[in-house]
C-alpha cells in the first residue's frame, strides 16, 4: 500500500519506511499498533466509500459496512492500523463488504503459506543437488587429479568460484528477481568439484608447498574464498525469500546424512596414501563423498603424541567448524533482528553486507601484513583475540543503540575469527605429518559442513518469531554465551604451546633455519 494514494494531511502524517510499510511520524510506530492514524484514515475510508457510490451507484452504505461514524468510532479505534489498511485496498478495488474484505486477508494469508511451502522445497531440493552433484564432480576431479596434475586443477577450480560468485553477486541488482537465482549459491560449491574434496586438496596442497609467511598468506586467501562461499548462499537465500526464517525447515535429512557418514566412516578401509595418484578407486570415492574413515583421522591422535596433544588435535579440528556456524546462525539472526526491531528489509540487508564484506577483506589484508610482521607462525593468541571478537560481536549488538555504523562494526568483528583460523591452520601444519594432512583436513571440511546445517536447522527449530517479539536482544546474549566455549577452548591450546619443549616450536626453528 502506497501512501501517495491517502490525502494529503494523512500523508504528512505518515512516513515510508526501508521496508515500503508506512509510519506514523508522531510515535514511528511500524508494527501496526499506532492510535494516531484510524481517525483519519475513518475519513479517508469514508471519501472512497462515497466515491464507489457515485461511480458505480452502489445501493451499500458505508455506514452498513463499519457501522454508525459518530456511535461506533472506538470499533475502528480497535483496529490495527494493518487492518486499515486492507480494508481501504479492498474498497479501493471494488468491495465494499466487510466480510468480503476479510475473505480477501485469509486468501492472502493463505497464499503466503503457500509461498512459504514452496520456498521449504526449493531450499532442500537446493541442498541435496548441492550434496549430489558436489560429489560426482568431485569423483571426476579426483580423476583429472590422477591424470594431468594438482595445480592447474586447483586454479581452474578457484577461478571457476570467483566467476560464478561475481555472477550471483550481480543478481542482487537484476530487476525481477526470483527463488531460482538463490540456486545460484551452489555454483561456487559445485565447480569448484565439491566442498570436502576440494577444500581438502587445497590445504593439502598449500600445507605441503608453503613455509613461514607464505603459509600464512596462502592460507590467509584460501579462508576469505571459504568465508565468501559460506556468506554468500546465506546473503542470496535473505534477499530472495526475505521470510526465510519462517520457513519450518526440515532437520530430518541434515540428520539422515550426518549419520550415514558416521555408519559409512566406522568401515575398515586402508591407510590414504601420502600422495594423491596413489589412492585407490574405493578411497576417492569415500573422500568424493565425504565418508573418510574416522579411525584414519584418529589414528593420527595416536602416533608419537601424549595424551595432552590429542586433545589438542581434537580441540583444534572441532574448532574450525566455529566461524562457519557463526556465519550461517548469525546471517539469519540478523536478518531477522533488523527486519523487525529495525525495519530493515532484505535488498538493504544484502547490498550493505556486501559492502561490509568486500571493505573486510581490504581490513583483514592489511592486518595481515602487521601480523605477518609482528608474530610467530605458531602463536596462537592470534585466534584468542579472534574467537574473542566473535563473542564481542554479538554483545555489541545486544547492548548497543543499533545504527548503520553499529552494524558495519559487528561485521568488522566476523573477519577476527577468519584470521584466527589463518593461525590455527599454520599451527596445525606443524603438529601434523605429511602422511596426515589429507585424513585430518578431510574430517575439518566435513565437520565445517555438518555442523553449520544442523545448527542452522535446531535454530529455526527453537527459536522463533515470538521470542524475537518478547526480547530480541536476549537471544545475541545467549549466542554470545554459547561462543564463549571456543574461546576459552583456544586460550587452553594457547597456554599449552608456550612450552619450549612443544613440538611445534621445535619444528619452527628447524623451518627457519632451514629457509634461505
Amino acid at each position: 500500500m502506497s501512501a501517495k494514494n491517502l490525502s494529503r494531511p494523512l500523508q504528512r502524517q505518515l512516513s515510508v519506511s526501508n521496508d515500503g510499510w508506512e509510519k506514523c511520524a508522531r510515535c514511528n510506530e511500524s508494527d501496526f499498533t499506532c492510535s494516531h492514524l484510524p481517525r483519519q484514515m475513518l475519513n479517508d475510508l469514508s471519501c472512497g466509500a462515497d466515491r464507489h457510490r457515485e461511480s458505480n451507484a452502489s445501493k451499500v452504505s458505508f455506514h452498513n459496512v463499519f457501522g454508525d461514524l459518530d456511535d461506533d468510532v472506538t470499533s475502528l479505534q480497535d483496529k490495527t492500523t494493518d487492518q486499515v489498511f486492507r480494508i481501504k485496498e479492498c474498497l479501493e478495488d471494488g468491495w465494499v463488504k466487510l466480510d468480503d474484505c476479510e475473505e480477501f486477508q485469509r486468501e492472502g494469508f493463505l497464499r503466503q503459506g503457500q509461498i512459504n511451502a514452496w520456498a521449504n522445497d526449493m531450499l532442500l531440493i537446493r541442498d541435496v543437488l548441492h550434496y549430489t552433484f558436489g560429489a560426482i564432480l568431485a569423483f571426476l576431479c579426483c580423476q583429472y587429479m590422477n591424470k594431468y596434475g594438482l595445480r592447474h586443477l586447483l586454479y581452474a577450480c578457484l577461478l571457476g568460484t570467483w566467476l560464478t560468485t561475481v555472477l550471483a553477486l550481480m543478481s542482487f541488482f537484476l530487476p525481477g528477481t526470483q527463488i531460482y537465482f538463490s540456486f545460484l549459491a551452489i555454483l561456487p560449491a559445485v565447480l569448484s568439484g565439491g566442498d570436502i574434496v576440494m577444500m581438502t586438496l587445497t590445504s593439502v596442497e598449500i600445507a605441503t608447498s608453503s613455509t613461514g609467511n607464505r603459509l600464512c598468506w596462502r592460507f590467509f586467501i584460501y579462508e576469505f574464498i571459504v568465508f565468501v562461499s559460506e556468506l554468500f548462499p546465506k546473503l542470496l537465500d535473505l534477499y530472495v525469500l526475505p521470510t526465510v526464517f519462517e520457513v519450518e525447515l526440515n532437520a530430518a535429512p541434515t540428520c539422515l546424512i550426518m549419520i550415514a557418514i558416521l555408519i559409512s566412516s566406522t568401515l575398515p578401509l586402508k591407510d590414504f596414501p601420502a600422495k594423491f595418484n596413489e589412492h585407490t578407486m574405493i578411497q576417492r570415492v569415500r573422500c568424493a563423498f565425504g565418508l573418510v574413515g574416522l579411525q584414519q583421522t584418529l589414528m593420527c591422535f595416536t602416533r608419537q603424541r601424549e595424551c595432552k596433544g590429542r586433545r589438542q588435535l581434537i580441540m583444534i579440528i572441532f574448532m574450525f567448524a566455529t566461524p562457519s556456524t557463526y556465519i550461517g546462525v548469525f546471517s539469519s539472526l540478523r536478518m531477522y533482528f533488523l527486519g523487525q526491531v529495525y525495519g530493515w528489509d532484505a535488498y538493504m540487508f544484502t547490498s550493505v553486507s556486501s559492502t561490509a564484506m568486500g571493505g573486510c577483506f581490504i581490513v583483514g589484508t592489511l592486518v595481515m601484513a602487521v601480523l605477518t610482521r609482528r608474530t610467530r607462525l605458531f602463536d596462537l593468541l592470534v585466534v584468542f583475540v579472534g574467537y574473542a571478537c566473535l563473542t564481542l560481536s554479538y554483545v555489541a549488538i545486544a547492548l548497543s543503540q543499533f545504527n548503520i555504523f553499529a552494524y558495519y562494526a559487528a561485521l568488522s568483528l566476523q573477519l577476527a575469527p577468519v584470521i584466527g583460523s589463518v593461525y590455527l591452520r599454520s599451527h596445525l601444519c606443524l603438529l601434523l605429518e605429511s602422511f596426515e594432512f589429507a585424513p585430518v583436513f578431510s574430517a575439518i571440511c566435513i565437520i565445517q559442513r555438518a555442523l553449520p546445517l544442523l545448527a542452522n536447522s535446531l535454530l529455526k527449530m527453537f527459536v522463533t518469531s515470538a521470542m524475537f517479539s518478547s526480547c530480541p536482544f536476549s537471544i545475541f546474549l545467549i549466542l554470545a554465551g554459547i561462543f564463549i566455549v571456543p574461546t576459552f577452548t583456544s586460550l587452553y591450546i594457547y597456554s599449552v604451546t608456550r612450552s619450549r619443549s612443544y613440538v611445534a616450536h621445535q619444528r619452527h626453528s628447524t623451518v627457519n633455519s632451514n629457509t634461505p
